[in-house]
């Protein structure tokens, strides 16, 4: 894009945890926000490109063989609200955005980087359909949408391969 403001705002979650309030709130903010006039879209995330918050984890493929003991490559790990790859300038070169709807319904979905796709299944729209998750005792996460690459570590760093959740996961 031309030009993007981003902030970074904490709030302070619910005692007791009540991530559907939590993430509601966090909807709340976003919409006040995207009423500003002039402003194109807003949404949130749990660290933008080049911020240097730095999530990597394990992340297992479900058509993928594990040895026993054996952890898959680290992949960055971002939590994005809808809109965050439109507000973002990032392409998608395969499938949608997440939606509210999919995170109102558990957020069972995921979106991978082109890089991810193409190492994995060779090319974006092969990756649709399949299944990820970041640890053995979470659920499957379906990859609904492939995003194109973003340098997240300087421009002269390649872009990392990135798993992006929703903002909020049953």
């Amino acid at each position: 894009p031309h030009e993007v403001q981003t902030a970074r705002i904490s709030i302070i979650g619910p005692a007791g945890g009540d991530d559907r309030a939590f993430t509601q709130t966090q909807r709340q903010i976003v919409d006040r926000i995207a009423a500003i006039p002039c402003l194109e879209s807003a949404t949130f995330a749990s660290a933008v490109p080049m911020e240097g918050r730095v999530n990597n984890s394990s992340v297992f493929v479900e058509d993928q063989t594990y040895s026993a003991g054996e952890t898959p490559p680290l992949r960055r790990n971002k939590y994005v609200a809808p809109g965050y790859f439109r507000t973002m300038g990032t392409r998608m070169t395969a499938g949608p955005d997440i939606t509210w709807i999919d995170i109102e319904n558990g957020g069972y979905v995921a979106l991978i980087s082109e890089n991810f796709a193409r190492e994995v299944w060779g090319e974006p729209a092969a990756a649709l359909g399949k299944r990820v998750r970041e640890i053995t005792t979470n659920p499957w996460r379906e990859i609904v949408g492939v995003a194109g690459d973003v340098y997240d570590d300087g421009a002269h760093v390649a872009p990392p391969a990135v798993v992006y959740w929703p903002a909020m996961m049953d």
